[in-house]
């Protein structure tokens, strides 16, 4: 059992932390969620309002899979009502020592605000309750400057529907302080539901403030 490949502690979506076999056949699946605040990489797109997702994922039996989603509402500087569009897509293989690593791409695109449209290669290891990852970006958010992001995700089961849940970031960017997130989380299946309760957290090197907010996301896979 491995994290999700495509875990959202950047897309709040995607970060619903659900654990998944490798796949004997592909496998397609849908998942449709609703967040209290949309957060990447714990800055809220959505201005502290409730935000809806959908997505589509695919996960091939010989270990490639690709995936879309959209976040509509969203806020991007001065502007309101945009709507993220991405897309991933990569690779991911067994070790005997029991490891999986993986390695892929991803396109992200802003409907009305193409101006912060961005691109990142990922490469990352996982085990049965840990992922780490590696991203880097020649433009992150329309930026000029090259960027890196490194995170670990992880996960641990309270009782047979309850886990708790883990995330840690750090942002490098060429020309801007470094930038660390949080994000701790208790998770619930409720049926074919997850629910879970994140507490978020930003701070940047030398900032005055550290952002802070609860979050509130239920997601339904089918």
């Amino acid at each position: 059992m491995y994290l999700n490949r495509r875990d959202e502690s950047q897309y709040t979506l995607a970060a619903i932390l659900c654990c998944m076999a490798p796949a004997a056949h592909a496998q397609t699946s849908a998942t449709v969620a609703l967040t209290s605040e949309y957060s990447v990489r714990g800055v809220s797109l959505s201005d502290g309002r409730p935000a809806p997702q959908v997505g589509l994922a695919w996960d091939g039996a010989e270990g490639w899979y690709a995936g879309a989603y959209a976040a509509p509402r969203l806020v991007l500087g001065e502007r309101s009502g945009v709507t993220s569009l991405a897309a991933y897509g990569g690779y991911a293989w067994r070790v005997r020592s029991g490891l999986a690593w993986e390695a892929g791409a991803s396109s992200t695109a802003f409907l009305n605000a193409a101006e912060y449209n961005y691109r990142e290669v990922y490469a990352g290891v996982m085990t049965d309750h840990l992922a780490a990852r590696v991203y880097f970006s020649p433009a992150y958010y329309g930026y000029g400057g090259r960027s890196a992001y490194a995170e670990l995700n992880g996960f641990y089961p309270l009782r047979e529907r309850f886990k708790l849940i883990g995330h840690a970031g750090v942002l490098r960017g060429r020309g801007s302080p470094d930038r660390y997130d949080l994000r701790l989380a208790i998770g619930a299946d409720i049926g074919d539901i997850n629910v879970q309760l994140a507490w978020l957290h930003r701070t940047s090197i030398g900032a005055l403030r550290s952002p802070r907010s609860i979050a509130l996301s239920a997601s339904y896979s089918f």
